[in-house]
């Protein structure tokens, strides 16, 4: 079962990123973690047959270290129990962030996202999308609208199989630090018979608590052809705080759109996505 000992919290300077360090620091005092502020810088390529000027990578560094260690003053005076440490290095944001986790030990990355629609969904992905579908740590993805409270109800959207098991386990640990209660929601579509898939969960439910020692879980089955707005309007009904999905459950996955799962979630939840790495 996972610790949450380090977060990462990538920083690219826009509200959206430091409202997720806000929302990073709330949480690490519950979670007793180390935060690392991260940026990545790259220079730019600029499809042009004029000769421009380069910026050097020096420069490129030093304004970065400047920009971060500003930031990290704010913080930690605002913080002064925390322990805030830098980390920046040269890349493109997706591939540099998942080399980040690799280099520091992070057990979780939090990082802001916004939100899109219609065509920009559909052609333009975000960093935070990308970076779940990456990572070999979770990713609590922090809509810029939401405003740190006190986690007490957390949804795990699950297929009860196996390659589930261990990151349920990883959000019990997570729930269990927050003293929250965990709810495991099943959507089904209606391809297996109901009493067989209540049955399956309420086993799943129980296997769970047995191995972990965790009593504060409750299930919910659900018959719904869109799997997306089944959980959106679930989520909504018992105002939970936070929603839980382990995205590389294919088998699962597969029956719900055929757009990115990943992405379409980042782009429209409006409460916190605590998501796992997809398959490739």
């Amino acid at each position: 079962m996972k610790r949450f000992k380090k977060i990462l919290v990538p920083i690219d300077f826009s509200s959206d990123a430091e409202h997720a360090l806000q929302f990073a620091l709330e949480l690490s005092k519950k979670l007793k973690s180390e935060i690392s502020l991260f940026h990545s810088y790259a220079i730019p390529v600029y499809a042009t047959d004029i000769p421009l000027a380069m910026p050097d990578i020096s420069e490129l560094e030093k304004v970065a270290m400047d920009g971060l260690t500003m930031l990290k003053n704010k913080y930690q005076s605002l913080y002064p129990d925390s322990k805030i440490g830098m980390y920046i290095t040269e890349g493109f944001a997706e591939d540099a962030i998942s080399g980040a986790v690799e280099k520091i030990q992070a057990d979780l990355i939090v990082m802001g996202t916004k939100g899109a629609s219609g065509l920009r969904e559909a052609l333009i992905g975000t960093v935070t999308a990308a970076v779940i579908e990456q990572a070999n740590c979770p990713v609590l993805a922090v809509p810029p609208l939401v405003k740190w409270t006190d986690i007490k109800k957390i949804v795990y959207a699950t297929s009860y199989e196996e390659s589930d098991f261990g990151h349920v386990e990883t959000v019990i640990h997570f729930a269990r630090a927050l003293n929250a209660s965990l709810t495991l929601l099943h959507i089904s579509t209606g391809k297996y018979d109901r009493i067989f898939e209540f049955d399956a969960i309420q086993r799943y439910k129980e296997r769970l608590e047995e191995e972990t020692d965790f009593h504060n879980i409750s299930i919910k089955l659900l018959v719904e052809e869109d799997v997306f707005h089944a959980i959106s309007n679930y989520t909504d009904e018992v105002k939970a705080d936070m929603i839980a999905m382990n995205l590389r459950s294919r088998s699962f996955m597969q029956k719900l759109f055929e757009r990115s799962l990943t992405k379409r979630m980042v782009y429209h939840t409006h409460i916190p996505l605590f998501a796992f790495r997809s398959e490739k």
